[in-house]
């Protein structure tokens, strides 16, 4: 089943997630921030925190196009589905690296993460409009 698949190759996508939280617990544990409600210890989470933001909204646009790339891919097409998920991890790997030298350094995984993303969007809403208008 196609959607099987799919959903197997996003737990490799889920990681960037659970790296997130372990990023921003590491920070957390190993800071005065080990205190939540200390908002003089924010900075020491701030970058750990907006990079788990930032993935978990990555992740949810990625994971949902997938789905629905799925439903307009023949079986021997299925094959882009590890394609994407191979780059939305790589982007959120260097987006993270980046981010820890210098935020200037997260614009390469950012594209890395959001063009191919972006790219199955446009090509879902293409196949929705002109399916709509061919019947």
């Amino acid at each position: 089943d196609r959607f099987a698949y799919t959903l197997q190759w996003e737990a490799a996508s889920l990681l960037t997630v659970f790296l997130g939280v372990y990023f921003v617990a590491s920070k957390r544990f190993a800071s005065p921030a080990i205190n939540p409600l200390d908002k003089t210890a924010k900075s020491f989470i701030e970058v750990p925190q907006r990079f788990l933001k930032n993935t978990v909204e990555q992740f949810v646009m990625h994971f949902v196009a997938c789905l629905i790339l799925t439903t307009h891919l023949a079986e021997e097409q299925m094959v882009a589905i590890p394609a994407l998920v191979l780059l939305f991890v790589t982007g959120r790997l260097c987006f993270g690296l980046g981010y820890s030298y210098g935020y200037i350094y997260r614009a390469f995984g950012f594209a890395l993460t959001i063009l191919p993303t972006a790219s199955v969007v446009l090509y879902c809403v293409y196949r929705l409009v002109s399916g709509v208008l061919l019947e």
